[in-house]
Parts: structure tokens; C-alpha cells; sequence
């Protein structure tokens, strides 16, 4: 689980840096972490 949120948070970090709001990237960073958290059963 640790390292999901270390791959979102990446990802959040990038998308803002490229220049993107947190306002804007908001449903697709919640979108990716549903997945993710969806996914984790399946492999665990």
C-alpha cells in the first residue's frame, strides 16, 4: 500500500509542476487512486 501512495503522490508532484492546479488535477488524482486502492485486493 505504501508504495500506491508513493506512485500517486509522484504523480500528483509532477502533474502540479508541469504547471497544472491541484483545483484542476483533483478528479483525476481521486480517479488514480480509486484504481489503484480497487486493484490492491486483487494482487494481495
Amino acid at each position: 500500500m505504501l508504495t500506491v501512495q508513493r506512485v500517486l503522490a509522484r504523480r500528483n508532484w509532477q502533474v502540479l509542476v508541469e504547471g497544472e492546479t491541484a483545483e484542476r488535477a483533483h478528479p483525476a488524482a481521486v480517479a488514480a487512486a480509486d484504481h489503484a486502492f480497487a486493484l490492491l485486493p486483487a494482487i494481495g
